[in-house]
C-alpha cells in the first residue's frame, strides 16, 4: 500500500512538473539593464527583478496584469497561461509577436485617389 501511495505521488510530481509550464507566462527582458515586473494576480501584487538578456517564467494560471515599475511606466498588459511577453530595448513591456506602433502607419498608401483628388477627374 505504502509502495503505491509513493508511486502516485511521484507520477503526480511529474505530472504538475510537466504542466505548469503551460500555466506560466514567459517575461525575456531583452534590454540592457534590470527592470523590476509587477505580477498583479487582483488581490495581491508580487515584484520580480528580470536581470539584462535573462527570462522569467511567472505562474499566472488564472491570468494577471503585468506592469514595469522601471522604465517606461504607466500601462498594464494582460497576460494569460502560454503567454510569451519581451522587455525590450526601450523598456516597454510587449507580447512577443507584437511590434512597437508609435502612430506611424504600417502600410503603404494606394494610389486610389480620395474625393476631390485631381487624378479622380
Amino acid at each position: 500500500m505504502m509502495t503505491s501511495i509513493k508511486s502516485t505521488m511521484t507520477l503526480f510530481g511529474a505530472l504538475m512538473l510537466a504542466t505548469s509550464p503551460a500555466w506560466a507566462i514567459t517575461v525575456t527582458n531583452q534590454a540592457k539593464q534590470e527592470h523590476t515586473l509587477t505580477v498583479d494576480l487582483g488581490a495581491t501584487e508580487n515584484d520580480h527583478k528580470v536581470a539584462a538578456g535573462k527570462s522569467l517564467n511567472v505562474d499566472c494560471p488564472d491570468g494577471c496584469a503585468l506592469r514595469l515599475r522601471s522604465g517606461p511606466a504607466g500601462y498594464d498588459r494582460m497576460a494569460d497561461k502560454g503567454d510569451k511577453l519581451v522587455i525590450n530595448q526601450d523598456g516597454f513591456l510587449l507580447y512577443a509577436d507584437e511590434e512597437l506602433v508609435t502612430g506611424s502607419v504600417k502600410e503603404k498608401p494606394t494610389d486610389k485617389g480620395t474625393k476631390g483628388d485631381a487624378r479622380l477627374k
